[in-house]
């Protein structure tokens, strides 16, 4: 199990939540935190400039598992998880997550 620090965008509010990673070109270094235990329960690639992968927390940010996405599709996030990070598929690939390792964030 490694542990991972980066850059986290907080998707604390609605507005923040419905635009995610939409037509942001190119998607920044970090990732985009979504709390889906509260709120939102899918995700789309419906603008999105450049393929991204979708992590799926645990409350205590260990990785459950990863999620490529491209353009025209949509996961849903029924798995359990606490949190979602958005990031842009090259961020992923430098970070070499994998699952069971722990990403460090203070909530």
């Amino acid at each position: 199990m490694k542990k991972k620090s980066f850059k986290l965008y907080v998707m604390d509010n609605l507005e923040k939540e419905m635009q995610g990673l939409q037509y942001l070109s190119p998607i920044p270094d970090g990732g985009f935190l979504f709390d889906v235990k509260k709120a939102l329960i899918s995700f789309h690639s419906k603008n999105v400039q450049e393929p991204f992968v979708i992590v799926a927390l645990n409350s205590k940010g260990k990785v459950l598992g990863m999620t490529s996405m491209h353009p025209s599709e949509e996961l849903y996030s029924t798995k359990g998880e606490q949190y979602v990070v958005e990031m842009s598929e090259k961020f992923f690939n430098r970070l070499d997550l994998e699952s069971g390792d722990v990403i460090d964030f203070d909530t």
